[in-house]
């Protein structure tokens, strides 16, 4: 679209080509079969849909719901209460001369950057909803034991030693951290990125990014009064049955959108549920996956390694027209292969 714009459509052509090798491990017959795909969605006219659409459609509806529940969850992990309060809970867990509070806030936050970079590397290899799911059963798990520990050593007689328990929180808290780090960090924004078609797309990340910004208002707003009412130990505890409820919700509602097209995520967010997926169990972990809904476009069997992208995709761009709103329908299975998953679309 970018080299579009500038006048350069060839030069987009060829760099979506070089990516697209790369994603679908250089299957020549799959790449171009994608870049028709894409040339002939871009060359069709795009007509932004009303927000009665929306609320109209159940499968997008329901991708709005879960875009939206993905921030708010991202922001009931309780990740602004460690990032804004840290020092203060470091401060009353560790004495000073062993680690200064300051140190050990840098120290949680280290930990946030490198699995966020730990979380990039692998996202297209083991999928959104796995690192989801990672993420929040961690979080759960330390956040439930730093509220253990959190108030053994609020509840220490005055002048106890509790540097061994303050030490475990620390570690706890870092753990914490890089559990967020590597699901719910980056995902909640990858995720809804991914699930909407064009002509809503717009109006829907619009609402999923109002509800990131509630959240992390109305949370960095309650966390003090938390802290106060039900202290260390207590909010610890309402953030690690709000990542309770994170896994379940995940488990049930969010499907996998790994190696998932744009054009197939309304035969996965189908109302009607027609989504087969079968493990195959192959030693490189590769996946079959059959989508029953969606009509799809000819196969393009017939292309060679000789041919123009532009050749690719008779008239200028678009093959077989919609004007009579006539679905088009595959004539054949193809294969798209990307790293470590194998799809094939039916």
């Amino acid at each position: 679209m970018k080299a579009n714009r500038n006048n350069e459509p060839q030069v987009g052509q060829d760099e979506a080509y070089a990516s697209l090798m790369v994603l679908r491990n250089n299957d020549t017959e799959a790449v171009k079969q994608e870049i028709a795909d894409i040339n002939e969605d871009l060359g069709e006219e795009i007509e932004e849909q009303p927000w009665s659409y929306i609320f109209a459609n159940k499968s997008i509806l329901r991708r709005l719901i879960i875009a939206c529940m993905l921030q708010w969850l991202q922001q009931l992990s309780g990740i602004n209460a460690l990032l804004g309060m840290g020092p203060t809970i470091l401060a009353s867990a560790v004495p000073r001369d062993q680690l200064d509070p300051l140190v050990g806030t840098t120290w949680i936050n280290i930990c946030n950057l490198v699995f966020t970079v730990i979380m990039a590397a692998v996202i297209d290899i083991y999928g959104r909803r796995v690192l989801l799911l990672a993420g929040a059963m961690g979080m759960c798990v330390f956040m439930f034991i730093s509220a253990y520990l959190a108030n053994a050593i609020d509840s220490a007689e005055e002048g106890a030693n509790v540097s061994t328990q303050g030490w475990i929180l620390f570690f706890c808290l870092c753990s914490y951290m890089a559990s967020f780090a590597i699901g719910w960090g980056g995902v909640p924004w990858v995720y809804p990125s991914e699930i909407f078609p064009m002509d809503v797309k717009e109006k829907c990340l619009s609402v999923s990014v109002f509800c990131q910004w509630l959240a992390n208002f109305a949370i960095a707003t309650g966390v003090p009064f938390q802290l106060n009412i039900l202290g260390t130990s207590g909010t610890f505890v309402f953030f690690g049955i709000c990542l309770v409820f994170g896994v379940i919700y995940v488990f049930f509602q969010i499907p996998e959108t790994k190696g998932v097209k744009m054009e197939d995520m309304d035969s996965l967010f189908s109302a009607e549920g027609n989504l087969d997926i079968v493990y195959d169990g192959a030693k490189d972990e590769t996946n079959t996956v059959s989508f029953g809904v969606k009509a799809r476009r000819p196969s393009q069997s017939g292309t060679s390694g000789g041919e123009s992208f532009s050749e690719m995709t008779p008239g200028g761009g678009r093959r077989g027209s919609t004007a009579s709103g006539t679905p088009k329908k595959r004539t054949s299975s193809r294969i798209v292969k990307g790293p470590g998953a194998s799809f094939t679309l039916s």
